[in-house]
């Protein structure tokens, strides 16, 4: 996340996942602590993708080739 970067001062919406959805798309949902958000030990963004939920909002897929 970029509200993360040491040099990035105008954090100005960050909420947790709850806040807009009633199921994410992203495992674990984002959370505050506080009004803070933990950045995971984990490489990348610490984030995976919940393909079970992403399938339920899926509305159209198409193959590219």
């Amino acid at each position: 996340m970029i509200s993360n970067f040491s040099k990035y001062l105008t954090t100005n919406d960050i909420a947790a996942s709850h806040r807009y959805y009633n199921a994410d798309i992203i495992k674990p949902e984002v959370e505050l602590d506080g009004t803070f958000i933990n950045v995971s030990e984990e490489k990348g963004l610490g984030y995976k993708v919940d393909f079970e939920n992403l399938a339920k909002f899926t509305v159209e897929q198409k193959e590219l080739v």
